[in-house]
């Protein structure tokens, strides 16, 4: 009887050690999911002051997005950024692929006078490929 409950105990112990290790798994990768959050919101927020101001790393960039930007373009979106006036919070809303390998963001940004969506995305080398900000307007 009691070599029968040692082998119960032990096929027990082998059944679950799987889904331990699976839920060990996963909360790393909530973890790691919610750092990665954290680490994109906040060049996220670095990229709006820097449009707002017209302060624009170019060495941060991929080729496609930096030739895209031009000088009228950065001066005509820092002139819409900054008639929101001061940023009160930001949250995230979503990630996803975008196209191929590129990883895009999308965060609300909370101002006294309204709301924008910052779309923020990313190649596999950490270069933004692609940046906007478009005002956000709740459905009725």
């Amino acid at each position: 009887m009691m070599r029968y409950l040692f082998g119960v105990a032990l096929m027990i112990a082998l059944l679950m050690t799987p889904l331990a290790i699976s839920n060990a798994a996963t909360n790393e990768m909530g973890r790691t999911q919610i750092a990665t959050i954290s680490l994109v919101q906040a060049i996220a927020r670095e990229w709006f002051y820097r449009f707002r101001d017209g302060n624009i790393d170019r060495s941060q960039l991929d080729v496609a997005t930096n030739g895209e930007l031009s000088e009228p373009s950065m001066e005509k979106e820092s002139g819409v950024l900054k008639s929101f006036g001061a940023l009160q919070s930001m949250s995230f809303l979503d990630s996803g692929i975008v196209i191929g390998d590129v990883v895009g963001y999308d965060f609300r940004l909370h101002f006294a006078s309204g709301m924008i969506i910052e779309s923020i995305a990313f190649d596999p080398d950490g270069k933004i490929a692609g940046i906007d900000f478009r005002p956000y307007y709740r459905s009725t």
